[in-house]
């Protein structure tokens, strides 16, 4: 599958299985096979860029959009993990919040997952993680 759902998904895929680096696409440059070709406007968009003909700029593909912001995402992740650590470290009971991170890695690890809220819910569990590791 090569969605922009799945581009997003793949990186709370690498949280839910523990793997610390990001999704790297090797033909991000190339315009061989599919690559980010989400066809989003004439021309369609070969790479990670595109020419949007209606503004005249040049913009990300989707697919390349949903890539970076999935990389946020798992960022964001990693840093909640770290701080519940150190929570934890210091004598504090986190495993109510390590529960709902849990939660949302494999919510986020879908075909159906809704990545706006997501996003949402893992910053308010980040705003938590922050307070608890203080």
């Amino acid at each position: 599958e090569n969605t922009p759902h799945q581009y997003r998904q793949i990186s709370w895929a690498h949280v839910d299985f523990g793997f610390q680096g990001p999704a790297v696409y090797y033909d991000f440059w190339d315009c061989s096979g599919d690559s980010f070709n989400s066809y989003d406007g004439k021309g369609a968009d070969y790479n990670g860029m595109y020419r949007n003909e209606r503004t005249n700029r040049s913009c990300p593909s989707r697919r390349m959009e949903a890539w970076y912001q999935g990389v946020i995402d798992q960022k964001l992740a990693k840093w909640c993990i770290r701080r519940l650590a150190q929570a934890k470290k210091a004598g504090k009971d986190v495993s109510a919040l390590a529960e709902e991170l849990r939660t949302l890695v494999k919510e986020g690890n879908s075909h159906a997952a809704d990545y706006a809220d997501l996003r949402e819910r893992l910053l308010a569990l980040s705003d938590k993680c922050e307070s608890n590791s203080k």
